[in-house]
């Protein structure tokens, strides 16, 4: 049996009798326990994933089951902006948003590390599944939950524009009409855009690369080039309005980056000497 939990604090008066929100695999069988303790104002809701017969995904392959989703929604709408008001340590430091896209088989530490890094910076920062559910599959099986969907999202509410790469994560981001709609009307308009890994083949094929210095993972340097950019092999070229990377390896990099766009150099040195980074021998 493979379980999850996911604990909430927060005022007796402001949590529903009920918090459904769980991570869970949607190709297994689900029965859902609620372990629900109102003592010091804890709510665990627990998860058990066995072999019951009981709400099967099987039929749906690659989606999630409806009440799995309804439970998501209902804790997000309810109660997460309640706790995490209440107990979170983010300290905002502009009003600047970002938004980072996320979709199934997005590389999970290339769209993750700048959530951590901004966040530790005080950057506002919203994560957005290109999917009718705020729950996407990353390119690592590894599910995560968004705050929202890209059907929700009001673009004209952020500053930047970030897509991950991985795979089939960069093609379901493209795939999106919506999102590329936005990176259009973004670039148009001189509002920010960063893309790191594969992503950046997105920008190139907008024709929003051409004559630009430009990089992005090894194996799609050859693509880029072929759509007119000035390929570079560092670890991040900043080019206009553009914030581009390579990968994996250089996802701390890439989120420096961004802070220092909005806060400034010294702000994103703060930030590195706080995680150790690079980590040097004295």
């Amino acid at each position: 049996m493979r379980a999850g939990i996911l604990t909430a604090k927060a005022r007796r008066s402001d949590i529903s009798p009920v918090l459904a929100c769980c991570l869970a695999d949607v190709y297994m069988n689900l029965d859902i326990f609620h372990n629900l303790s109102m003592e010091f104002g804890i709510i665990s809701v627990i998860i058990a994933m066995d072999a019951a017969d009981q709400l099967k995904c099987r039929d749906s392959p690659g989606s999630f089951h409806p009440v799995l989703h309804q439970a998501i929604r209902k804790f997000q709408n309810q109660n997460w902006l309640i706790i995490k008001e209440i107990f979170s340590m983010f300290v905002q430091k502009t009003d600047k948003k970002v938004a980072i896209f996320l979709a199934d088989g997005t590389e999970m530490i290339e769209a993750l590390t700048p959530v951590d890094l901004l966040f530790r910076a005080g950057i506002p920062v919203s994560t957005v599944a290109v999917s009718d559910k705020p729950l996407i599959r990353s390119s690592h099986d590894t599910l995560i939950v968004t705050d929202m969907t890209v059907d929700e999202v009001h673009f004209d509410d952020y500053d930047m524009l970030v897509l991950p790469g991985g795979m089939p994560g960069t093609v379901n981001l493209e795939n999106c009409e919506a999102l590329k709609d936005a990176v259009i009307r973004f670039h148009a308009e001189g509002k920010q855009l960063a893309a790191i890994c594969a992503a950046p083949t997105i920008l190139a094929h907008l024709g929003l690369l051409k004559g630009r210095p430009a990089t992005c993972h090894t194996v799609r340097m050859d693509e880029l080039a072929e759509y007119g950019a000035d390929v570079k092999k560092d670890p991040v070229v900043v080019t206009g309005n553009m914030i581009l990377s390579r990968g994996v390896g250089t996802a701390i990099d890439f989120s420096l980056a961004i802070i220092a766009h909005y806060l400034g150099e010294e702000a994103a040195q703060k930030v590195a000497d706080s995680i150790v980074y690079p980590c040097k021998a004295e």
